[in-house]
């Protein structure tokens, strides 16, 4: 790294963390992979050495079953040591997992950068490294809204690091950089295991291409002091796991392995080609899926053709994972995610070629408007659908196959465009000229217009999903209230949406958590405390703690008492049909709305109830609902809980029910 990277760097890592830092504390854990990770996050906190989702397994749990694990070794430490040691700082919250995903992809992006400056100008560099941080999939991971997170940001930015590291170490012929190279490989080994192979494989393609006289390549001394160097990071808890834990550490391997057979996870079985259709599109939109192939195509190209040190290793790094990947038979949203730092590259570098290389501007152009093109030429699709059953998934999704088609017949253009200009120079330079402004300006609309759009459509709705967490406060106020050896049964009918109830109130509450009828008999012979979560009133004492406006109630199981609304509920006793409205709390949301608890009572077939919400600023319309309560609505239960959304509270006059009448002597409007 040279002095005048510095400023660079520091505009790209603010660029980064100004996008992943918003927001990145939210209480809704998505379910999968965020609600696991983070209750293993939290069972690392507690024993270090230890992960767990249960501490203590009250009931037996089989090995396979990795949502309710003992110990938990489904994926690699790494993540959950860095998530644990920074909750020991911050608090126990999701923040603190996450901003190892922040960190993660901003690293990334900064090793974009300085392994890109290389070969194009320090501007563009930074250009693209910011435009790896705007694709709204690794927002949705760093905000741990997608199938993947900590794990797959970390393995990025490990990977990345390695893939640096080891080109310097070349470009120096440096041991010391080349084992640098090494222990960053073993670091990312301990975040995704295989998938952070790909620098190894690298690196012994670059000791062989160099023993071939065919590039500047890798010392046998360098490789050896690289692969030693991962072996001390990456052996030592691998090793540690199979003496400890020898049974689960056969079954994790086996599943980890099962990744390129199929076996044990076959709902995840796609065709070869789906790494270019549904994987890309996840890992990419919105941009156009031929795209990918031009870049990577010409960056191999560019490769065999100039053999420069950072161009042969980026191109080895982006087609190994590819090829490895499309044989794999498993493939999940972000697999490919570790190649796509690798892949900017190519597109950055494809980019500035074109303005001295007619075809390949026109086939960019071509890929980049293809998704336009293919709307208003549906013959793309019919063509699409006559591909060899060999290719089963491009002929299913539409997307690759047009826009393969556009970029071929924009090739063909280009070509044209080249023989023109050998034949009639000023025409063809103008010509070529033309193709690679269109292609300029087409990446320049997609980076600048369609992009950001993506990103704010998934931001605005993965923010309300944010506001849709259920167990922060209740499990707050039982790891606060409650004896360290507690248990809590979850008597819930049907999780919050996109959410884990158990696994999410085991992080936030710190206790074993099951979702089965209460049984005292078991907690007591094992010495724990029994307590009830539920958002149905119950004859039981409350856990201190719980606010009003929470979702769902916590109660002691071993002390009875009379039931009662929580206090700081605003009376309405407002009556429709067969439905009492008892009354509601508010939580704070977050700018634009507030949570809003309805405490209701069913004497009959539950209905949808209208209400008004009373502002400063006029009158918002909303709905309760009491098939959105998680618990079905038990007969004779003095009240049940119904969450809604509505404007925020700090702004809220009061609640109106059109239509109702008093119950039991309250009138049916609340006032503040």
């Amino acid at each position: 790294m040279r002095r005048a990277d510095i400023p660079w760097l520091g505009l790209i890592a603010a660029w980064g963390l100004s996008r992943f830092l918003p927001g990145l504390a939210h209480a809704s854990l998505w379910n999968w992979d965020e609600s696991i990770h983070q209750a293993v996050a939290r069972g690392v906190y507690s024993t270090f050495f230890t992960p767990h989702v249960y501490p203590h397994q009250l009931y037996p749990q089989s090995g396979y079953d990795w949502l309710n694990a003992g110990v938990w070794l489904h994926k690699p430490i790494l993540p959950f040591w860095l998530g644990a040691l920074t909750m020991h700082v911050i608090g126990v919250t999701p923040l603190g997992l996450r901003l190892w995903s922040a960190i993660g992809l901003t690293a990334a992006a900064c090793c974009l950068f300085l392994l890109l400056r290389s070969a194009t100008a320090r501007p563009w560099a930074a250009l693209v490294a910011c435009a790896f941080l705007v694709l709204p999939f690794g927002w949705k991971m760093v905000q741990g809204y997608q199938f993947g997170d900590v794990t797959d940001c970390t393995l990025v930015g490990f990977v990345a690091l390695s893939s640096l590291l080891l080109l310097l170490a070349v470009e120096r012929d440096s041991t010391g950089l080349s084992a640098a190279a090494g222990a960053a490989c073993g670091l990312g080994f301990l975040c995704k295991s295989a998938l952070a192979l790909t620098p190894l494989g690298v690196a012994v393609a670059l000791w062989a291409l160099g023993r071939a006289g065919l590039v500047k390549g890798l010392r046998g001394r360098s490789l050896a002091a690289l692969l030693a160097l991962f072996a001390v990071v990456a052996a030592p808890w691998e090793i540690a796991c199979a003496l400890r834990f020898p049974e689960l550490n056969r079954i994790e391997t086996l599943h980890t392995f099962g990744h390129l057979t199929g076996k044990s996870v076959e709902n995840w079985i796609r065709p070869w080609d789906a790494l270019f259709n549904r994987i890309a599109q996840a890992e990419l939109s919105p941009w156009p899926l031929a795209l990918p192939l031009v870049a990577g195509v010409w960056l191999a190209w560019r490769a065999l053709r100039r053999r420069e040190p950072a161009v042969v290793l980026v191109a080895l790094w982006l087609w190994s994972d590819w090829i490895v990947l499309t044989l794999a038979r498993v493939k999940v949203p972000a697999v490919a995610y570790g190649a796509v730092p690798a892949l900017f590259f190519a597109l950055a570098l494809a980019l500035v070629d074109s303005l001295s290389r007619p075809p390949l501007a026109s086939a960019l152009a071509g890929a980049l408007a293809a998704p336009w093109i293919a709307a208003r030429l549906p013959l793309l699709a019919r063509l699409r659908l006559a591909l060899p059953t060999l290719f089963a998934d491009t002929r299913e999704r539409p997307g690759l196959g047009e826009g393969i088609a556009v970029t071929l017949a924009a090739l063909a253009a280009g070509l044209l465009l080249l023989a023109a200009r050998r034949l009639a120079p000023p025409l063809g330079k103008t010509a070529g000229a033309l193709a690679a402004a269109l292609a300029g300006a087409l990446a320049l609309a997609l980076l600048l217009v369609q992009t950001p759009r993506a990103l704010a459509g998934a931001r605005d709705e993965m923010e309300r999903q944010s506001l849709l967490g259920y167990e922060k406060e209740a499990g707050l106020a039982i790891s606060r209230a409650t004896p360290e050896k507690s248990v809590v049964f979850l008597a819930l009918d049907r999780d919050p949406p996109s959410s884990f109830a158990v696994q999410d109130l085991i992080f936030w509450s710190g206790r074993p958590v099951y979702r089965r009828p209460p049984d005292l008999a078991t907690a007591r012979r094992e010495g724990y405390h029994p307590y009830l979560v539920t958002p149905v009133g119950e004859p039981l004492r409350e856990v201190p703690g719980v606010p009003a406006g929470s979702w769902l109630r916590a109660y002691d199981l071993e002390a009875p008492a009379l039931p009662s609304l929580p206090a700081g509920v605003t009376p309405i006793g407002a009556r429709v049909g067969g439905v009492t409205v008892l009354g509601y709390a508010a939580a704070p949301g977050d700018a634009n709305r507030g949570r809003y608890a309805f405490f209701v009572r069913s004497d009959g077939p539950p209905r949808r109830i209208a209400v008004r919400f009373r502002t400063r600023g006029g009158v918002e319309l909303g709905l309760i609902d009491p098939a959105e309560s998680l618990a079905a609505i038990p007969p004779n239960a003095p009240w049940f809980i119904v969450p809604a959304l509505g404007p925020p509270s700090s702004k809220l006059m009061g609640i109106d029910i059109p239509g109702a009448r008093p119950a039991g002597g309250v009138v049916g409007r609340a006032v503040r």
